[in-house]
């Protein structure tokens, strides 16, 4: 059976439901795709919501909801632009590498198989990825440094890197990889505040709790809503032993998403602090 029919019939058989499409007289792909470019990628579904399933707008929203992290929509759209034709490099790495996310290394095989440029930045990006679920760190590594290479703006790689280099307890290194995205002007705000978020949590692991605090308060005086900084603040503040403090960080993100279930696991635990 051949690569492609393989994945026809797979994806027949195990086609995950796309979200509806629910605010009318919203059609706009041409617009989509720039929002994409500037990561806005919430504006951007916004942008195709009442295209149906045309093949750019499954493109689109494939795109966004893969940059958003939401692996079931990701690969529920872009398996719709693929059965559509849509060919290109950044619908197959997408679609491969929301299969591994899924822990779905056959399928992510399969399309992989299909990227024309597979020693292009993209295609290196996802391999890297497999072997970072794998935990395979150092070839992780290797595989971001020659995909930031042959990039042009490679900051979004530069900060999965150092992610990586966390993980591998190169403290250090990771911080200095975060300083270097964070000093570029042309490096866009939300990937500046994800990486001082990040930054700020790496100094914690290494006891610099003050420098840490200190960076996320920078955050929210930036972005009051933002949650993630919340929370690694609360997680902060417990490390410190200032129990009362994180416990109302904690009470910030309900407020904000009462849902958040990381919020309520350690309101959970702290419920002997008045």
């Amino acid at each position: 059976m051949s690569g492609i029919t393989f994945l026809l019939i797979g994806f027949a058989l195990a086609a995950f439901p796309a979200p509806a499409d629910s605010a009318p007289g919203t059609c706009d792909p041409l617009k989509a795709e720039k929002l994409l470019r500037l990561e806005k990628h919430a504006a951007a579904i916004e942008a195709v919501k009442s295209c149906g399933d045309g093949i750019r707008a499954n493109r689109a929203k494939g795109l966004a909801y893969h940059d958003l992290y939401v692996p079931d929509s990701a690969v529920a759209f872009l398996k719709m632009a693929f059965q559509a034709g849509a060919r290109d490099d950044a619908v197959l790495t997408s679609l491969g590498e929301a299969f591994l996310w899924k822990k779905d290394f056959r399928s992510a095989g399969e399309v992989l198989d299909l990227v024309k440029d597979k020693e292009g930045p993209a295609s290196l990006k996802v391999i890297a990825r497999k072997h970072e679920i794998l935990g395979e760190f150092t070839e992780a590594v290797r595989l971001y440094d020659l995909a930031i290479d042959r990039e042009q703006l490679p900051y979004g790689t530069m900060e999965r890197k150092a992610i990586i280099l966390s993980w591998m307890k190169k403290y250090d290194e990771a911080i200095a990889q975060f300083d270097a995205i964070l000093k570029e002007k042309i490096v866009s705000r939300p990937l500046k505040i994800r990486c001082r978020i990040r930054k700020a949590e790496v100094l914690s692991w290494t006891g610099k709790f003050d420098e840490a605090v200190a960076g996320l308060d920078a955050v929210l005086a930036l972005d009051k809503r933002n949650v993630d900084a919340r929370l690694v603040k609360g997680k902060v503040l417990e490390w410190k032993g200032e129990y009362r403090p994180a416990r109302k960080v904690y009470e910030e993100v309900l407020r904000l998403e009462p849902a958040n279930d990381q919020a309520k696991l350690r309101l959970e635990k702290l419920a002997w602090v008045e």
